[in-house]
């Protein structure tokens, strides 16, 4: 539960990872994904992470549309 949730979609993911490192300390990643993304595939998902383990960058994240975001990793 966001009791911020007015100052944005920021404070949510916030609260979000903070309740899954709660849950699992050992967490090393999190996949940020909207539930309005009908033609992002496992496939693309199956990339991001693997280009996030062989890159060394702690984020990864997609571009399209001249801008870059979600999903990420």
């Amino acid at each position: 539960m966001n009791p911020d949730w007015q100052s944005g979609l920021g404070s949510s993911i916030v609260v979000g990872i903070r309740h899954a490192m709660n849950l699992a300390p050992e967490l090393d990643a999190v996949i940020l994904l909207a539930c309005d993304q009908p033609f992002v595939t496992a496939a693309v998902l199956t990339q991001l992470i693997q280009l996030r383990l062989t890159s060394g960058k702690p984020i990864v994240v997609s571009a399209y549309a001249e801008t870059l975001g979600i999903p990420a990793v």
